[in-house]
């Protein structure tokens, strides 16, 4: 190669062989000169002739721009630097960074210009990208339905998404003047403080439900989760927050709360009425049963009133009449004690009965309640069935409720449907079945009518059946009902036996 000597065959080599497109334009802005990499670059022989072809080439987007710089150089002869795009000779557009210096004579006016354009293309194009992607990003975390920030390791504000703008009212320098812990409800503000502090000290997530104040004057629920980044050294290089609105649900958990609160106040009144309604049924129950007997007490009285009387007194009347005072006296009582025994939920004691024996009696008491109202019994008893031991007037009164239940359900039934039978078996292992079919109208929720206060009937009060499942599981048995496949019910209880048989 040869040495550089400074004649204008090597310069112009070093003007060649420059990276950029080099180029002189005199005062007027007509180009007296270009290099190869401009004459390139532009498709050209030899400088045009034209006034500034390597700015008149530039995109339609950057002309007007570029070109009211360079009337201000030229009128300012100051230098030029600017960013535009150039069209290639083969069409495609580049862009360029072009600085023009201005070369003056001896009494300072501008004889000439130096330019040089530096081909940036790849740096513009991806500082184009990066201001897409970067305004993309932003859409992004703008249009994500929730608050985000960027906060410093002591808490400051550094960053925020324009709904957390959108929230807070003023813009982030406020804010950071304003301090966060301005607009947290007075009631939550210690407690948000103490989990923050806690957060900060262990580095861990903070996860915390507060209220804040709006740019309206109205507190907001929110819920806030902070992650720090934690850098090599583990101190926090900064936190990541998002803040969601929670308002809605937390008002509607307020008003579920309040809700079932009115609630638990209404079952606790409803309780209280079903207990004074038990009471009274209790009452009427109570009264029913003893009024038989302290009628025939009365009765007895009088009679032995009489007897006595009587001239001459008549004592053996007298004494018999006593005696059957005695004796309602003391069912009476019997009754008291056997409801006492009912409400303990004690198991009954007593000696064994025939079970046959019983639902013999009760069907005798109920004839004429059967025939007054065209009711057909039929007994289907087996024999030989094993003794129970329990309370024989509580399982009479039992099979009495049931069997008029039976009668009440047949009530509005054609006559030919008023067959009521009830059967005895016994149960294996060791225990006895008692069985109560009708073919009156079976109700549409059979097991309902267990239930306390429940009756089909208008003036039935609901007890009768309850008590009965009552008495029969303090005997250690169970009541349920069945519907038939034709008509009617079936009521069944079991009774287990004291001691198994031999």
């Amino acid at each position: 190669m040869e040495p550089f000597d400074g004649d204008e065959a090597s310069l112009r080599l070093v003007v060649d062989g420059m990276p950029g497109l080099v180029a002189v334009v005199n005062a007027e802005g007509q180009q007296e000169y270009a290099n190869r990499r401009m004459l390139e670059y532009l498709g050209a022989d030899q400088p045009s002739d034209g006034p500034l072809p390597w700015l008149l080439r530039c995109h339609d987007d950057d002309r007007d721009a570029v070109l009211r710089q360079w009337q201000r150089g030229l009128a300012a002869g100051s230098a030029l630097d600017v960013k535009y795009r150039l069209r290639r000779a083969d069409g495609v557009f580049r862009w360029f960074h072009a600085r023009a210096n201005p070369g003056l004579d001896a009494g300072g006016q501008v004889v000439r210009w130096y330019v040089l354009l530096v081909d940036v293309d790849e740096d513009a194009r991806a500082e184009a990208a990066r201001r897409k992607s970067e305004q993309e990003l932003r859409f992004l975390v703008d249009g994500i339905p929730g608050l985000l920030c960027l906060c410093a390791p002591d808490g400051e504000l550094e960053y925020v998404n324009q709904p957390m703008l959108d929230l807070i009212g003023h813009s982030l320098e406020e804010s950071k003047r304003l301090g966060w812990a301005a607009t947290i409800h007075p009631d939550d503000r210690e407690a948000l403080v103490k989990s923050w502090m806690a957060a900060t000290s262990s580095g861990n997530l903070l996860d915390y439900e507060y209220r804040r104040l709006g740019p309206d004057g109205t507190y907001r629920w929110f819920h806030v989760r902070m992650k720090p980044q934690v850098g090599g050294d583990k101190l926090i290089l900064r936190w990541f927050a998002l803040i969601t609105d929670i308002h809605a649900r937390k008002t509607a958990e307020e008003a579920h709360r309040k809700t079932a609160e009115i609630l638990r106040q209404s079952q606790d009144r409803l309780s209280r009425a079903l207990q004074i309604a038990a009471i009274a049924e209790l009452s009427a129950s109570i009264a029913h049963e003893i009024s038989q007997p302290l009628a025939a007490v009365v009765a007895n009285s009088q009679a032995c009133q009489h007897w006595l009387a009587a001239q001459p007194p008549n004592l053996e009347q007298a004494s018999v009449a006593v005696d059957r005072i005695v004796r309602d006296g003391t069912a009476a009582g019997d009754v008291l004690s056997r409801i006492r025994a009912l409400f303990k939920q004690t198991v009954p004691s007593g000696a064994e009965f025939d079970l046959n024996e019983i639902i013999v009696e009760v069907c005798q008491l109920l004839g004429g309640e059967l025939t007054a109202r065209r009711v057909s019994l039929h007994m289907e008893l087996q024999p030989g069935i094993p003794a129970i031991s329990g309370d024989r007037i509580q399982i009479q009164q039992v099979l009495i409720n049931l069997l008029r239940n039976g009668l009440e359900a047949m009530y509005s039934v054609a006559e030919q449907r008023k067959h009521l039978t009830i059967r005895s078996a016994p149960l294996r292992p060791h225990g006895v079945l008692v069985e109560i079919q009708d073919g009156g109208v079976a109700p549409p929720d059979a097991e309902q009518i267990f239930e306390a206060f429940f009756s089909t009937k208008p003036e039935g009060m609901g007890m009768g059946l309850a008590i009965c499942r009552s008495i029969v599981e303090t005997h250690g048995g169970r009541l349920w009902v069945s519907k038939n496949d034709e008509h009617g019910t079936t009521l069944s209880f079991s009774l287990p036996l004291r001691t198994p048989p031999r």
